[in-house]
């Protein structure tokens, strides 16, 4: 038996209802318990489930190219990720695996490129399923109040 070395907190559905563990480099569920250690990161994964257990350890081992950027991974029963980050806010991945590098790369790049003015808005999401049109989802104006005039 090897030690298990959480590198995230996680969160998942089971028969009782919401549980929470920890996660290792390879994504694999650790049931929490007195002697677990801390896990060396503050990412929280959402949604953690099995069939998804290799995007997710691959996002963990991207974090040091992020470099503190990721806070958590919300895992969708469709199969879609969404990262949430202090710089970029939400962005969404997708199911696609296979992009996974080149989003990683975009979210760098944006991470360094965009306006301030567009960064994390309120409500505003980054979608990022096809990595080379990224498309920033701003929320909608807030409506003008109409002045009534007296006639």
């Amino acid at each position: 038996l090897k030690p298990e070395i959480p590198i995230a907190r996680a969160e998942r559905r089971g028969p009782a209802g919401r549980e929470r563990g920890l996660l290792n480099a390879e994504g694999e569920w650790i049931s929490l318990s007195d002697a677990a250690p801390e896990p060396l990161t503050n990412i929280v994964v959402r949604g953690w489930n099995n069939q998804q257990r290799n995007q997710v350890a691959a996002l963990l081992k991207q974090r040091g190219r992020l470099k503190g950027m990721l806070q958590a991974i919300v895992l969708y029963p469709d199969g879609n990720i969404s990262l949430i980050t202090p710089g970029l806010g939400r962005i969404n991945l997708g199911g696609e695996a296979a992009l996974l590098n080149a989003q990683i790369e975009m979210i760098l790049h944006l991470n360094k490129t965009l306006p301030e003015h567009l960064r994390k808005g309120p409500q505003s999401s980054l979608d990022l399923s096809n990595p080379n049109r990224p498309e920033l989802q701003l929320p909608a104006p807030p409506a003008a109040k109409q002045v009534k005039t007296q006639p």
